[in-house]
Protein backbone atom coordinates (compact mmCIF):
# COMPACT_ATOMS: atom_id res chain seq x y z
CA UNK A 1 0.00 0.00 0.00
CA UNK A 2 2.64 2.52 1.02
CA UNK A 3 6.37 2.84 0.61
CA UNK A 4 9.10 5.26 1.66
CA UNK A 5 12.69 5.00 0.51
CA UNK A 6 15.99 6.85 0.48
CA UNK A 7 19.60 6.18 -0.38
CA UNK A 8 22.88 7.25 1.16
CA UNK A 9 26.51 6.82 0.15
CA UNK A 10 29.13 6.38 2.87
CA UNK A 11 32.85 5.75 3.13
CA UNK A 12 32.66 2.35 4.78
CA UNK A 13 33.38 -1.01 3.08
CA UNK A 14 30.30 -2.94 2.00
CA UNK A 15 31.01 -5.92 4.28
CA UNK A 16 31.20 -3.65 7.36
CA UNK A 17 27.87 -2.00 6.43
CA UNK A 18 26.26 -5.39 5.79
CA UNK A 19 27.32 -6.82 9.17
CA UNK A 20 26.24 -3.64 10.98
CA UNK A 21 22.75 -3.76 9.44
CA UNK A 22 22.38 -7.50 9.90
CA UNK A 23 23.41 -7.60 13.56
CA UNK A 24 22.13 -4.29 14.93
CA UNK A 25 18.52 -5.50 15.33
CA UNK A 26 19.71 -8.28 17.65
CA UNK A 27 21.96 -6.07 19.79
CA UNK A 28 20.87 -6.11 23.44
CA UNK A 29 21.11 -2.32 23.66
CA UNK A 30 18.69 -1.96 20.75
CA UNK A 31 16.30 -4.44 22.37
CA UNK A 32 16.54 -2.56 25.68
CA UNK A 33 15.76 0.71 23.87
CA UNK A 34 12.65 -0.87 22.31
CA UNK A 35 11.45 -2.02 25.71
CA UNK A 36 12.08 1.41 27.24
CA UNK A 37 10.42 3.32 24.38
CA UNK A 38 7.50 0.99 23.60
CA UNK A 39 7.05 -1.16 26.66
CA UNK A 40 7.68 -4.33 24.64
CA UNK A 41 10.24 -5.85 22.28
CA UNK A 42 9.16 -6.32 18.66
CA UNK A 43 9.64 -9.72 17.08
CA UNK A 44 11.74 -8.67 14.10
CA UNK A 45 12.16 -11.44 11.53
CA UNK A 46 14.76 -11.48 8.76
CA UNK A 47 12.82 -12.38 5.62
CA UNK A 48 15.57 -12.17 3.01
CA UNK A 49 19.33 -12.28 2.97
CA UNK A 50 21.77 -12.14 0.08
CA UNK A 51 25.21 -12.22 1.68
CA UNK A 52 26.81 -8.79 1.50
CA UNK A 53 24.18 -7.32 -0.80
CA UNK A 54 20.61 -7.40 0.52
CA UNK A 55 18.69 -7.71 3.78
CA UNK A 56 14.96 -7.57 4.44
CA UNK A 57 13.03 -7.64 7.70
CA UNK A 58 9.41 -7.72 8.87
CA UNK A 59 7.51 -7.07 12.07
CA UNK A 60 3.83 -7.25 12.95
CA UNK A 61 2.00 -3.98 13.55
CA UNK A 62 0.47 -3.44 16.96
CA UNK A 63 -2.67 -1.57 17.97
CA UNK A 64 -1.56 0.71 20.80
CA UNK A 65 -5.01 0.68 22.41
CA UNK A 66 -5.52 -3.10 22.50
CA UNK A 67 -2.04 -4.51 21.97
CA UNK A 68 -3.42 -6.71 19.18
CA UNK A 69 -1.12 -7.51 16.28
CA UNK A 70 -2.42 -6.10 13.01
CA UNK A 71 -0.83 -5.71 9.61
CA UNK A 72 2.83 -4.97 9.76
CA UNK A 73 5.92 -3.35 8.33
CA UNK A 74 8.58 -4.65 6.03
CA UNK A 75 11.87 -2.93 5.35
CA UNK A 76 15.05 -3.69 3.58
CA UNK A 77 18.47 -2.61 2.50
CA UNK A 78 20.22 -3.02 -0.83
CA UNK A 79 23.93 -2.61 -0.24
CA UNK A 80 26.14 -1.80 -3.23
CA UNK A 81 29.87 -1.26 -3.41
CA UNK A 82 30.39 1.78 -5.63
CA UNK A 83 34.20 1.83 -5.29
CA UNK A 84 36.82 0.53 -2.86
CA UNK A 85 35.59 1.53 0.58
CA UNK A 86 32.53 3.42 -0.77
CA UNK A 87 29.07 1.94 -0.31
CA UNK A 88 25.58 2.97 -1.42
CA UNK A 89 22.70 1.82 0.75
CA UNK A 90 19.10 1.93 -0.49
CA UNK A 91 16.64 1.81 2.41
CA UNK A 92 12.96 0.94 1.91
CA UNK A 93 10.03 0.72 4.34
CA UNK A 94 6.59 -0.44 3.28
CA UNK A 95 3.27 -1.32 4.84
CA UNK A 96 -0.20 -2.56 3.96
CA UNK A 97 -3.73 -1.21 4.02
CA UNK A 98 -4.48 -2.27 7.60
CA UNK A 99 -1.54 -0.22 8.90
CA UNK A 100 -2.67 2.74 6.79
CA UNK A 101 -6.18 2.59 8.26
CA UNK A 102 -4.99 1.94 11.80
CA UNK A 103 -2.49 4.79 11.65
CA UNK A 104 -5.04 7.38 10.50
CA UNK A 105 -2.57 8.95 8.08
CA UNK A 106 0.48 8.82 10.33
CA UNK A 107 2.13 5.69 8.92
CA UNK A 108 3.91 7.44 6.03
CA UNK A 109 5.55 10.01 8.33
CA UNK A 110 6.46 7.24 10.80
CA UNK A 111 8.11 5.26 8.01
CA UNK A 112 9.93 8.39 6.82
CA UNK A 113 11.24 8.86 10.36
CA UNK A 114 12.47 5.25 10.36
CA UNK A 115 14.25 5.73 7.03
CA UNK A 116 15.85 9.01 8.16
CA UNK A 117 16.90 7.41 11.45
CA UNK A 118 18.49 4.61 9.44
CA UNK A 119 20.45 7.14 7.41
CA UNK A 120 21.63 8.84 10.62
CA UNK A 121 22.76 5.46 11.96
CA UNK A 122 24.75 4.84 8.79
CA UNK A 123 26.32 8.30 9.01
CA UNK A 124 27.33 7.51 12.60
CA UNK A 125 28.81 4.20 11.41
CA UNK A 126 30.83 6.15 8.84
CA UNK A 127 32.05 8.68 11.42
CA UNK A 128 33.19 5.90 13.75
CA UNK A 129 34.80 3.94 10.95
CA UNK A 130 36.71 6.96 9.66
CA UNK A 131 37.76 8.00 13.17
CA UNK A 132 39.09 4.51 13.84
CA UNK A 133 40.85 4.32 10.51
CA UNK A 134 42.44 7.75 10.87
CA UNK A 135 42.77 7.64 14.67
CA UNK A 136 41.77 11.29 14.57
CA UNK A 137 38.57 11.41 16.61
CA UNK A 138 35.03 11.64 15.29
CA UNK A 139 34.52 12.99 11.80
CA UNK A 140 32.59 16.23 11.54
CA UNK A 141 29.14 16.13 9.91
CA UNK A 142 29.05 17.02 6.23
CA UNK A 143 27.36 20.47 6.11
CA UNK A 144 24.58 21.15 3.63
Amino acid sequence: MGEVYAKVEITVPRDVVYQFLKLSYMDGRYLDAQKDARGYISNIVMTEEQEGAKLAFAVAGRDSATGAKVGGWTWGYIIEEISAGQTRINIRYDWGMSMTLLGLGTIGPQAANQVCGGVRGLLALEAGYLAGRNNSGPAAPNPV
